[in-house]
């Protein structure tokens, strides 16, 4: 099985190829640069250096949201395109599982948080266990304070909080001496775990049914209901 792995739902991007579980090559950008101009040139490059042309990919695994509305757009409608254009089925990945499959071998419990500002993130809890993850909460958008609480349901359990929004949580969770911030290597997506994740949930849709995850309404859409 050959993925494709593809990622634009915060300021990151990345894509990855992965052949039967190793990693055959990946490529990553933090550069600040809008992900309409990255995320094609990452995809090349990605299969370039694997040696393969697209028409050699079994599956693309994209991460479908949460995150930045522009982000999820981004990555959904280039997947839509390339998988429309090329037959091959996709997979579509929660950006808060991928973070949480980087911790597949862990015993522990998982956060995983993005920023979703407004005082918000985006979040969900995992148990971590035997090499299997299992996901004990849906994905929501919620104040910071309200995640709090539900941390300290977890009494006497190490908690890893991880994703771009775990320095948020963690200011306000720091007192509490069973909550620990993810090393920096394993705090973001990458391929490997949106991979995992993929063949985890192992099913695949056409490029017509593939949707983004929003979880709640961009700026706009607020302030057009408030109005």
């Amino acid at each position: 099985m050959i993925i494709l792995a593809i990622d634009s739902t915060a300021k990151t991007a990345g894509a990855a190829v992965i052949r039967d579980n190793i990693l055959v090559s990946e490529c990553y950008t933090n550069s600040g640069l809008t992900h309409s101009k990255t995320m094609l040139r990452l995809i090349d490059n990605c299969l370039s250096q694997a040696e393969l042309k697209l028409s050699d990919i079994n599956m693309i695994a994209v991460n479908n949201g949460p995150g930045s509305f522009t982000g999820v757009r981004i990555g959904v409608s280039l997947v839509k395109g390339l998988s429309f254009d090329n037959g091959i089925p996709v997979c579509a990945v929660s950006a808060l599982d991928s973070i949480a499959y980087n911790f597949i071998n862990d015993d522990c419990y998982v956060l995983s948080c993005m920023d979703a500002r407004c005082e918000q993130i985006y979040w969900s809890f995992y148990c971590c266990e035997n090499g299997r993850i299992n996901k004990l909460k849906p994905d929501s958008a919620d104040k910071i304070d309200l995640v709090k609480a539900y941390i300290e349901k977890y009494k006497d359990n190490k908690i890893l909080i991880s994703g771009d929004g775990s320095d948020i949580l963690f200011e306000k969770c720091k007192d509490n001496p069973y909550v620990v911030l993810a090393d920096n290597i394993r705090k973001k997506q990458n391929g490997i775990s949106i991979a995992a994740a993929a063949e985890n949930i192992g099913n695949t849709v056409s490029s017509d049914i593939l949707l983004p995850l929003y979880l709640r309404p961009s700026q706009a859409e607020r302030e057009k209901i408030v109005t």
